[in-house]
C-alpha cells in the first residue's frame, strides 16, 4: 500500500469514529474498513499525473481523502451538508488539511483537497474546459 494510505489508516486506526448517524453501510461507518476498501480500489487503476478528481457523493469525504493522499487535487462533492460537516470535523481532528469551498471554480485554483455542499447536478461553475 502506497505511504500515504498507511498513514491516513493509522490515523483512522488511532481515533475510530462512529458515522452511523448517516448511514447502516457497514464499510460507510467503519472507517478502518472505508479505506481499505476505497485504497485497494485506488491500486488498480492508473490516473494520469496532476489529475484533478471530482468525488461526487464523497459522504464523509474518505474517497477524497485518500485520492489526495496519492498527489490528486480532489474535490469531494456531498449534498448533504451534516453528514460532510461531521466528516471534515473528523478529519480536521486528524490533521489532515482541506479547504471548504462554496463554488467549484475556487477549488480549481490550485492543488489540495476541497469539499463542496453541493448537489452534484449543479456543477455549472466549472471551468469550461474541465
Amino acid at each position: 500500500m502506497h505511504n500515504q494510505l498507511e498513514r491516513i489508516a493509522a490515523l483512522v486506526k488511532e481515533k475510530p469514529v462512529n458515522f452511523r448517524g448517516f448511514s447502516s453501510d457497514t464499510q460507510q461507518i467503519n472507517p478502518i474498513s472505508r479505506v481499505m476498501s476505497i485504497s485497494q480500489i485506488l491500486e488498480r487503476i492508473t490516473l494520469p499525473k496532476n489529475s484533478t478528481i471530482l468525488d461526487i457523493g464523497t459522504g464523509y469525504g474518505y474517497g477524497a481523502v485518500l485520492l489526495n493522499a496519492l498527489g490528486y487535487k480532489t474535490i469531494g462533492v456531498e449534498v448533504n451538508g451534516a453528514k460532510l460537516d461531521e466528516g471534515m470535523k473528523y478529519w480536521g481532528d486528524l490533521g489532515i488539511e482541506f479547504s471548504e469551498v462554496n463554488s467549484a471554480s475556487a477549488a480549481c485554483q490550485d492543488g489540495g483537497l476541497y469539499f463542496l455542499k453541493r448537489d452534484s447536478r449543479n456543477l455549472d461553475d466549472f471551468f469550461d474546459d474541465s
